[in-house]
């Protein structure tokens, strides 16, 4: 009976260890558990907190924004997306204007200028003026080509008396409007800077040449009933100047090209961009009307009949054709007319035949 009942003791010890055991197991568990979720804890609130930083510093930026911000009144807003428009509309026209300014100061003084790219990125009208105030700096110390010379008023003195007489009176000679009108008889004609077209032997030691005016005077042998008798000039819309070098390529002729589309103004603000590209192969027209047989030296002056400013700012050297017109050429026996003589005011800077 002892014997059994000593058993019945060791059983029970033993369920009394394994429900210990088993109540430790679970303990353990638990505080693995509780360790695992105080490392998530730790981990999110390292997160959290983070991103509250983030939170504070991206207000802070708010507010300081904010507050140096011009706000918009509330009144009149009915007209804030339209004033938006006019600026945005006044900022590309405003930009536009400063780039043709630029391009053209960088032809008439035949240099690039490093200032296109901050044009093309002016996103307001300050960054605009400090374009221009840099422009500005430029021509205030305004120098052609890499030696730095100043334009000069120059004269150059054309005589078509080579070509007048056989050229005049051949039916080659009958020129027409685009659209098949009879303008009158002309001659064609190239004038360069070693041109055979220069009278007296000229030679253009000059570079940069452009047109202010032009008059001239036709000579003819005989009387006329014509008191004037005026000419057509035409020159064409492809032109060009001669390219000021180094000292060290002094001597050498290189020539600029330019073209003019006189139908595309581009200080238009609603043009819709090139119109005709065919304008660059045609000419522009420019009528003197002046005394018969005047010499080189009276072709000095003149009234505004006799002088002609249509070509001003082009440059010098191109092709031309010089035409009398139908009206004209009826009233003047044309195998009367022996020359004419052409005097071009132009300015240009000295380039030099020989090195400095």
């Amino acid at each position: 009976m002892a014997l059994r009942d000593n058993e019945t003791a060791i059983l029970e010890c033993f369920g009394a260890a394994d429900r210990i055991r088993d109540e430790i197991n679970l303990a353990a568990s638990s505080i693995s558990q509780a360790v695992s979720e105080f490392e998530q804890a730790t981990i999110t609130f390292a997160s959290r907190r983070v991103r509250i930083q983030q939170l504070v510093d991206e207000g802070l930026a708010d507010v300081a924004r904010e507050r140096d911000r011009t706000l918009a009144l509330p009144y009149h807003h009915y007209w804030l997306d339209e004033r938006i428009e006019r600026y945005q509309r006044k900022q590309a026209w405003a930009q536009r204007l400063v780039y043709l300014l630029l391009r053209a100061v960088e032809h008439d003084a035949q240099q690039s200028l490093p200032f296109r790219a901050d044009v093309l990125a002016a996103r307001n009208p300050d960054q605009l003026e400090a374009v221009l105030e840099d422009i500005f700096q430029v021509l205030a110390e305004y120098e052609v080509g890499p030696r730095g010379g100043d334009p000069q008023a120059r004269v150059l003195e054309v005589t078509l008396r080579q070509i007048m007489g056989r050229h005049l009176l051949s039916p080659d000679s009958y020129v027409y409007t685009s659209s098949g009108e009879l303008i009158g008889r002309g001659v064609r004609f190239q004038i360069t800077p070693t041109s055979g077209f220069l009278a007296g032997n000229q030679i253009v030691d000059d570079c940069a040449e452009k047109f202010s005016t032009f008059t001239g005077s036709v000579q003819i042998t005989g009387g006329s009933s014509l008191t004037r008798v005026p000419f057509v000039l035409m020159q064409a819309n492809t032109f060009a100047s001669q390219e000021c070098v180094p000292a060290s390529h002094a001597g050498e002729v290189s020539l600029l090209y330019a073209s003019h589309r006189p139908s595309e103004n581009l200080f238009d603000e609603t043009g819709d961009g090139i119109t005709d590209l065919g304008e660059v192969s045609r000419r522009t027209i420019a009528t003197v009307s002046n005394f018969p047989n005047l010499r080189p030296q009276d072709l000095v002056g003149g009234d505004t009949q006799a002088v002609n400013t249509s070509f001003a700012g082009r440059g010098v050297y191109g092709d031309y054709v010089l035409v009398i017109r139908e009206n004209v050429a009826d009233q003047l026996d044309l195998a009367s007319v022996t020359d004419v003589l052409i005097r071009v005011d132009y300015t240009g800077v000295e380039n030099g035949l020989t090195s400095d």
